[in-house]
């Protein structure tokens, strides 16, 4: 067994002298090692026995809660001295002024997380959104995804944000994952690898600590962890080939933490009702023995019905430190933790040595994340890093780098701008005045229609009257859902529509929408050209409307499968058109 105190001895030398890319220097005369150890020391020293434990636990935080609730985190990092927050809704400025409060009143510094896989706007307001992964799984450019883990870190450093939990990990080669799906970078785990990684360096390569997540793999998945405890029935082959390897690309490349999930997979350990997170066999022997991993260990949620529903609190906690975890992520209650903990060291159930090593692992990295040294946030600078003229540029370049265009009869696309080609465009689920109409009345005239998503029978045929004498129409997808149980947001008459136009003048089809939807528009209608956007905010409807008069080059290629013929990494290219706007 590869205990935390030789972990600890091992990291502390290597973190010193620079080998994490938190630290890289091309002389190690430069770096010295003794004020990192002396700090580590100095604050392990001041601790007493309950605050060392609490080191271990990281609790919930919101911003956009009372003040009530407020107080209540207050009152326990006063009297508990928890380790760290994981922050979750809110703003960008009530953040920063609470984290401001909570490291005035904490004895040693907070490290501070944010669960913010596509940038802190997944949890806060007022911030530009980067796309969900599955989106930029679509990207050919992985040099892109380094700039953008670049952005998200400053925006995390911005907002007081000391580690993020990104990327995720997780290959999702189950069409049906309820739970992960449009969070991964896809189903091959070469890309997910490659993605993945450039995504960490980035915010590695601007002091923020990256999370790869769910370990050892939450994509062949059919339930949510959230609510009850998934099987994943894989054996060791397509465990080590398709889940496992691309946390091994990321361990090699210096990932500093990794999330275990709450999974049942009984090739890994086949004890009843008993998480992967819980698991001896997973984390302290595959993690830590066989994968080599020797960064911070952070259980996924132990609210989550996938443990809690098996185990009380303070039993859990001492199974999760049993199975080699590093940090208890929000525990239902922090006194109870660290209680459960003390006299389950008393008692001999768990190693003092061990956790103590753990507790100073714990602060090498907020060493490395640089709490060693107190700072007050500046609110007045945030807004502008969240939104910065470079930040939005890129988003740009990411969407339009992921657009796929799967289908393109005749080479259809880039569309026309003759004027004596009469055009409509459908916008299905929102008004026809949006983002979209109004790139498109960039390129040319055209008339605007809109239809609800759930539209009747009479609604579609009134419609598809109107449509019948155009030439082209374009019919935008909108307001869709990445649950397949949801049938991702698009209803039948949806497909029904789109079937009618098709069977009449040349429709061009542009899904802002999970692209495992794309089967039923390959198999409902004829449509000339079918364009995979992916989602549906006005930066993404922007570049679809570009792309589809040429704006530029379109070479995204799907991230997933949507059956035999539309197969991973397919995907049509167009070339830039010459077109003059309007």
């Amino acid at each position: 067994m590869f205990k935390h105190t030789q972990l600890y001895i091992y990291l502390s030398f290597l973190l010193t002298i620079g080998i994490s890319s938190f630290a890289q220097t091309d002389s190690v005369e430069t770096i010295t090692i003794s004020p990192q150890i002396h700090w580590v020391d100095s604050v392990f020293n001041s601790l007493s026995e309950d605050e060392r434990i609490a080191q271990l636990i990281m609790i919930r935080a919101h911003s956009n809660k009372s003040k009530a609730y407020h107080e209540q985190v207050a009152n326990t990092i006063r009297n508990q001295k928890v380790g760290g927050l994981c922050f979750f809704q809110g703003g960008p400025a009530r953040q920063i002024n609470l984290i401001n409060y909570y490291q005035n009143i904490s004895k040693a510094p907070l490290l501070i997380a944010i669960d913010g896989e596509w940038g802190v706007s997944m949890r806060l307001d007022s911030a530009i959104r980067f796309p969900r992964q599955m989106t930029l799984g679509a990207i050919q450019n992985d040099s892109l995804i380094y700039e953008m883990g670049q952005e998200v870190a400053k925006q995390c450093k911005a907002v007081g944000v000391d580690m993020n939990f990104a990327p995720v990990v997780d290959v999702n080669n189950n069409p049906l994952n309820p739970v992960i799906n449009s969070r991964s970078f896809g189903e091959n785990p070469i890309q997910v690898a490659n993605k993945a990684t450039m995504y960490m360096k980035g915010m590695q390569d601007e002091h923020i600590l990256a999370c790869a997540k769910h370990f050892p793999g939450h994509g062949d998945t059919d339930s949510d962890s959230h609510k009850t405890l998934p099987t994943v029935h894989a054996d060791s082959n397509s465990l080590d080939s398709i889940h496992l390897a691309p946390f091994k690309k990321l361990f090699e490349e210096g990932v500093t933490s990794v999330m275990v999930a709450h999974l049942y997979i009984p090739v890994l350990d086949s004890t009843k009702n008993l998480a992967t997170s819980l698991s001896p066999l997973v984390v302290d022997s595959l993690l830590r023995n066989k994968m080599k991993f020797k960064g911070l260990t952070i259980t996924d949620a132990l609210e989550m019905k996938g443990v809690s529903n098996y185990f009380k609190p303070g039993e859990l906690e001492i199974k999760a430190l049993q199975a080699g975890n590093d940090i208890l992520l929000m525990p239902h209650n922090a006194q109870t933790s660290i209680d459960s903990i003390k006299a389950a060291i008393h008692d001999g159930r768990l190693d003092s040595a061990d956790i103590y090593s753990r507790v100073k692992l714990i602060l090498n990295f907020k060493y490395t994340a640089g709490l060693s040294q107190k700072k007050i946030l500046n609110t007045d600078s945030a807004y502008d890093i969240l939104n910065s003229n470079k930040t939005e540029s890129l988003v740009k370049q990411l969407y339009r780098s992921s657009i796929t265009l799967i289908k393109n009869d005749s080479n259809i696309l880039p569309l026309t701008t003759d004027l004596t080609k009469k055009l409509a465009v459908v916008s299905v689920g929102i008004s026809n005045r949006n983002a979209y109409t109004k790139t498109i009345s960039k390129y040319r005239s055209a008339d605007f229609f809109s239809i609800k998503s759930n539209a009747s029978n009479s609604e579609l045929n009134i419609l598809v009257d109107k449509l019948q004498n155009y030439d082209y129409v374009i019919m935008g997808i909108f307001k869709t859902s990445n649950s397949p149980r949801r049938k991702y947001g698009i209803y039948s008459s949806t497909y029904k529509l789109a079937t009618q136009i098709s069977s009449k003048t040349n429709l061009i089809i542009d899904m802002h929408a999970n692209p495992y939807a794309a089967n039923n528009f390959i198999d409902s209608s004829t449509a000339r050209a079918i364009l995979v956007t992916y989602q549906d905010n006005d930066i993404a409807m922007e570049a679809a409307a570009e792309a589809i008069f040429g704006g530029y080059i379109v070479n995204g290629k799907l991230p997933v499968s949507i059956d035999s013929n539309y197969r991973q990494g397919f995907g049509l290219e167009t070339k830039k058109k010459k077109t003059e706007l309007r």
